[in-house]
């Protein structure tokens, strides 16, 4: 298949490597902190108690959504604490078990169901993408949508990032187990796998062969490219609009394809339980550049430790990547699902650029992907007309950055956006 790529969007000035680097394990430490609302479903139940033991792998909490993603302990050990009032990378409060670990880390292989959607629920499966949804509920929406096509999206959402990559090249028999059992549940007709062409060196010709009954999309290098609703038009070209209003779960467009990351696919195929991650860690001089394998809990400090990077106390923090991401509060935040990975940025490299007057220019229009005018959304959200900025399709942009970052007025349209995404969501909860 042809090189293929979509309109908007930016060539970012990336200093490309990483995908040579090689995946490496990280311990836990010696506690683990366990947020109980890790997707875009609802917070689960604890279902632990302070001083119990758990076993690795043991459900620790419990969705109330049908096909939720259940919660498990990443480490054995004794719960030390059940509290309410963790606060999340996101800034949302929710509970959280802290395990204090005792033994080894080992894996815990997941218990097949009868019912496939329940096996991906009972394990605690979720699709690792920037919409961090329970597999089981984009499955179950994509059989009831009858896709005939499945495109495994290889390419990390995130500049700089390279661990998706890895994942393909260093766990390929386990993607294509994982591909093997999604096609076998949708009846899937068509499999595309899309990674950046830059990386196409990192497939080796024995790894090639796997590949021989699905098509491998080299994607030229643009930001945003790996989001979904883009990867969708790019391959089959089916225009995705997001129309549902600061959603909280994700539902399920009516479009003839399902996209699904490969690190998503290379856990359903290892059949263990849901208790790890494989992330990038980076900062942007490329002294730290590493793609790392962690246990879900794992305080951020643990990770910047066993690489041996230690963090200028005036540096920030970055939950995701330079683009999309969240300042962390403080290095003992832990890895969760939802985590995309991690990104420093120092003292030199940060500024802080006052606000002007929006001038009109309309670059943010011209790197839009979704296009849409985010100076007249963020506008209309700055002066709380949250109807005006919803007839110019609000909930239609999946949160890129790319507008903030070409604004010559420094105006911060992205986080005007998901003001305003939250305000309409608060307000229709009063409801």
């Amino acid at each position: 298949m042809e090189t293929v790529s979509f309109k908007g969007g930016l060539k970012l000035p990336v200093v490309h490597g990483g995908g040579d680097r090689p995946i490496i394990c990280v311990p836990p430490g010696e506690q683990v902190i366990v947020p109980m609302k890790q997707d875009l479903g609802p917070e689960c139940e604890p279902l632990v108690k302070k001083k119990q033991i758990v076993r690795t792998g043991e459900l620790i909490g419990q969705s109330s959504l049908e096909h939720g993603a259940c919660i498990h302990a990443p480490v054995a050990g004794k719960v030390t604490d059940v509290t309410k009032s963790f606060i999340h990378f996101s800034g949302k409060r929710m509970s959280a078990v802290v395990i204090s670990r005792e033994g080894p880390v080992n894996k815990a292989r997941r218990q097949e169901q009868d019912d496939f959607l329940s096996t991906l629920v009972t394990s605690g499966m979720v699709d690792f993408d920037k919409d961090t949804v329970p597999l089981a509920v984009k499955l179950d929406e994509a059989k009831l949508n009858h896709v005939d096509s499945l495109i495994v999206n290889a390419m990390d959402v995130e500049p700089f990032f390279s661990s998706r990559v890895r994942v393909l090249s260093e766990r390929i028999h386990d993607v294509m187990a994982g591909i093997s059992a999604v096609k076998d549940y949708l009846n899937i007709q068509q499999v595309y796998i899309v990674l950046d062409e830059q990386h196409r060196g990192h497939i080796s010709d024995n790894q090639a062969r796997l590949l021989q009954d699905v098509t491998l999309v080299p994607l030229k290098y643009k930001y945003p490219q790996a989001i979904d609703y883009l990867l969708v038009k790019a391959i089959l070209g089916k225009e995705v609009l997001c129309t549902i209003p600061c959603r909280d779960i994700m539902h399920s467009q009516d479009i003839d394809g399902l996209v699904i990351s490969v690190d998503t696919l290379a856990s359903l195929g290892s059949k263990v339980v849901s208790t790890e991650r494989i992330l990038t860690i980076r900062d942007l001089n490329g002294d730290l550049n590493e793609n790392v394998h962690v246990q879900i809990g794992t305080p951020i400090k643990e990770i910047l430790s066993a690489c041996s990077y230690e963090v200028n106390p005036e540096a920030r923090i970055i939950a995701g990547g330079p683009m999309m991401g969240q300042i962390f509060a403080d290095a003992q935040m832990p890895v969760t699902k939802d985590l995309q990975g991690i990104f420093i940025l120092n003292k030199e490299q940060l500024t802080f650029n006052k606000p002007k007057t929006c001038i009109k220019c309309g670059l943010c229009v011209d790197v839009c992907p979704a296009r849409l005018l985010p100076f007249m959304i963020s506008g209309f959200v700055e002066k709380a007309q949250y109807d005006q900025a919803q007839r110019y399709q609000l909930s239609s942009c999946f949160e890129c950055g790319c507008c903030s970052y070409v604004c010559p007025s420094n105006i911060p349209l992205l986080h005007w956006i998901q003001f305003g995404k939250f305000e309409i969501f608060k307000q229709r909860s009063k409801l």
